[in-house]
């Protein structure tokens, strides 16, 4: 494993605001953010550690993400205080054509099949980034759930 190359020029601390989409037909939600990317593990491994708020009610998660060089295959684990509680989501995916990060994972949902979750690293600019999310419904539509878009400093 190492940390993704595309990822490296977003380490330091950023600042942003966050949406976040109860559902598509519903407006979203605003907060600030702020986020901290960084290589953990002697470099082997990247980090974004990130809060928001709901409601003015404090929010934090974290990404830990890795790759295989061969097949290129990237690995996090995904953990979000409002989205995920007590549990972690295992997440697999790639480095997209234009270098963004996507992953994705599955999460239970009461009596119905498994959900899907998104979660797409966008590295524009060496000044900008987006952390976005999707929900993903069994039948495989995905929905906006989450986006932070974040400025160095």
């Amino acid at each position: 494993m190492s940390a993704p190359e595309t990822l490296k020029k977003l380490i330091g601390n950023w600042s942003g605001s966050n949406r976040l989409w109860l559902s598509p037909q519903e407006p979203f939600r605003e907060s600030e953010t702020k986020a901290r990317v960084a290589t953990v593990a002697g470099g082997q491994f990247m980090t974004i550690q990130y809060t928001w708020a709901d409601d003015s009610r404090p929010q934090e998660g974290l990404l830990l993400i890795g790759v295989e060089e061969r097949p290129n295959l990237i690995h996090a684990v995904w953990i979000d205080s409002w989205h995920m509680g007590d549990k972690f989501m295992l997440c697999q995916g790639q480095i997209t054509d234009n270098g963004n990060v996507s992953v994705a994972g599955l999460y239970a949902a009461p009596s119905a099949p498994d959900w899907g979750w998104r979660i797409e690293i966008k590295a524009g600019a060496m000044e900008l980034f987006e952390l976005a999310m999707y929900n993903i419904s069994p039948e495989g539509s995905e929905a906006l759930a989450g986006r932070a878009s974040y400025q160095r400093g």
